[in-house]
Parts: C-alpha cells; sequence; structure tokens
C-alpha cells in the first residue's frame, strides 16, 4: 500500500546500496510513504501470449513486503513494458531504471516526473551502448551505475558467433551533476573483466551492493552466481578468494539482487530460478558470502501463479531495503 500524508518529519531509507545512516533527509509537505519494509523491481511474460525471448515483450513491475518473503503488487506504480529492472531512491526521487528508459517518481508529490533515456558517455562524449545496469550512490550523492558494456546486435552475455573465448567487461560511470539521473561518464578503469570459454559461455546481469568491508558484485553465469568483491567502489573487483572460483551457487539460478543488512549483519541473495521453460524468483538468507550457499536453501517469493497466472514467468529482481515511518 501507498499512502499520500502530509507532515513534517525525518526519514531513513536503507537501500540495496547505502547504510541506513548515509541515507537520511527530511521529508515534508506531501510524500509518497511505503507501508513496506523492502521494494523489489521485476519483469513478467505470459508464455502463452507473448514471445518472452523478446525483451520488448516483457512488463515491468514494483512489488513491497514487510519481511523479504511474501510480495504484493504496488498497484499505485503502473505496470509498464520493459525489461530487467533496478530500483534506487535518492533525495526523495524513486528511480526506476528499465533499458531504455528511466522513471522516476516525485515521493514528495506523488508526480511522474518526464520519462528520459539515459545515456553513458566515454571520455570523447560519445553515447556507448550499455545493458543490465544497477544502481548505487556513491557518498558525494551522486548514482553510479554497474553495467555491460555491449555491442549492437550481438548478446551482450556471449562470445560472437564463432568465437568461444572472449572477455567480457563490466564498467561503471557516474552520473552528470544536474541531470537528474539520466546522463553519466563512464568511470575510468574496469571493474570486472571475466573470461568466458566454451565450458562457461556466459557472464551477465551485474548487480552492486555495500557490505561488510567494502563492495560486492554478483554475476549472473546462467544458473550460476559467481561474487566479487572490492575495497572501493570504483576499484577492480576479484571473485571471492573463499569460493572455488568467486561461485557463490551452483544450480540455485541466475540474474540475481543482492544486499547485506548492517542492522541484522545479514546478506540477502535473490535469483532467477529457470524451470522446464519457466522461471520464479527465489531468496536465500545467510550471515555469510564465504561459503557456497546449496540450492535448496532458496525459497521461492515472487512467482507468475502467485501474482498473475500459471503461464506467467517471473524474472529479474532488483531490490532495496527502506525504513518507513509509522
Amino acid at each position: 500500500m501507498i499512502v499520500l500524508f502530509l507532515c513534517a518529519c525525518t526519514s531513513s531509507y536503507d537501500t540495496a546500496t547505502k547504510k541506513q545512516e548515509d541515507t537520511e533527509f527530511e521529508m515534508t509537505d506531501y510524500v509518497v510513504q511505503f507501508d513496506y519494509s523492502y521494494l523489489m523491481t521485476f519483469h513478467s511474460c505470459d508464455i502463452l501470449v507473448n514471445d518472452c525471448g523478446n525483451p520488448s515483450e516483457h512488463t515491468v513491475h514494483v512489488a513491497g513486503s514487510k519481511d523479504a518473503y511474501s510480495w504484493e503488487l504496488l498497484t499505485e506504480i503502473p505496470s509498464f513494458d520493459s525489461s530487467v529492472p533496478d530500483i534506487i531512491i535518492r533525495d526523495e526521487i524513486l528511480y526506476i531504471f528499465a533499458l531504455p528508459e528511466l522513471r522516476r517518481l516525485d515521493l514528495q508529490t506523488g508526480e511522474w516526473l518526464a520519462t528520459v533515456y539515459p545515456q553513458i558517455l566515454n571520455q570523447d562524449g560519445e553515447q556507448i551502448i550499455h545493458v543490465d545496469p544497477s544502481l548505487f550512490i556513491d557518498d558525494e550523492n551522486n548514482i553510479v551505475l554497474f553495467f555491460m558494456e555491449a555491442q549492437e546486435g550481438l548478446n551482450p552475455a556471449t562470445c560472437p558467433l564463432g568465437n568461444l573465448n572472449c572477455s567480457k567487461y563490466f564498467l561503471s560511470a557516474t552520473e552528470i551533476s544536474g541531470s537528474q539521473g539520466s546522463v553519466y561518464s563512464v568511470d575510468d578503469g574496469v571493474r570486472i573483466e571475466i573470461q568466458l570459454s566454451e565450458s562457461q559461455r556466459i557472464a551477465a546481469d551485474p548487480d552492486i551492493f555495500r557490505g561488510p568491508n567494502g563492495y560486492y558484485q554478483y554475476v549472473s553465469r546462467g544458473q550460476n552466481i559467481q561474487a566479487f568483491f572490492s575495497p572501493a567502489l570504483r576499484g577492480t573487483y576479484q571473485p571471492l578468494s573463499t569460493l572455488d572460483d568467486g561461485i557463490l551457487t551452483r544450480g540455485g539460478g541466475g540474474v540475481p539482487a543482492g544486499h547485506y543488512s548492517f542492522e541484522q549483519e545479514l546478506f540477502f541473495t535473490f535469483v532467477t530460478t529457470n524451470i522446464d521453460g519457466m522461471s520464479d524468483i527465489r531468496l536465500a538468507i545467510h550471515h555469510s558470502v564465504d561459503t557456497p550457499i546449496d540450492r535448496d536453501s532458496f525459497n521461492t517469493v515472487i512467482s507468475g501463479a502467485q501474482l498473475f497466472s500459471e503461464s506467467h514467468l517471473v524474472a529479474s529482481p532488483g531490490f532495496i531495503a527502506l525504513e518507513s515511518n509509522r
């Protein structure tokens, strides 16, 4: 439920990218108040109606939960056609990235800002192709995108046809001041480089979050998750040394979202699990990423049958935690 009310209050949002004490701000006038502890974006597709292999036939939704296990759709936030979304809150604006669009909701007024097409510019000022952006707010209050570099006409998750060995590059880009999340400048260096091979042919869908001692990125390796760490936000991320090649889960699911609760000292790991051409969203809550997560540790938290119909698949979670005023 979303409630609009008049108040003069202090709110602390604990996003998937910021500790609670980093995100305190004053809210006055009309405020969109979420009566939830967590929000999630994801996409759905009806396999009986749509070509679900085509991202343009996916539909993006926003759901809310009080415990991260039971979710309900926020009908007040309209669904829209797009795919692979992510969500963040900064300065009382809720941002939903679902390429090629960025949608922004003003939480003070309840008004939607104009829909825009976010751009990432290289050092020469030229626009580069980016896919699967994951969102973070840095210490200067800028939105930072973590994304895959892509080439037109090619599947960004795999090697070009006929080439079984190639490298995939995961980069970051920082918001240009005053653009309200619409324009970014690519950061120096490569955040993650992954060598693909005939036996490991997929790397995609990065997800960034803050955790103990630094920053973590999950990368989808098919139905596996590879976990990376860097002490610096814009540093070089390496596979977690305590895991075999950084693989956090094998066969549990891919297209992940991660979060660390500093208050609870717990990791939240969401995955998209594919079974017989369908997919659902599952969650494991765990104390550490030093040891692998068994696939049986994941519980289904969102399914097509639960929210839509038996013929709907759901996939690609984007997650934030928030503390509401109650």
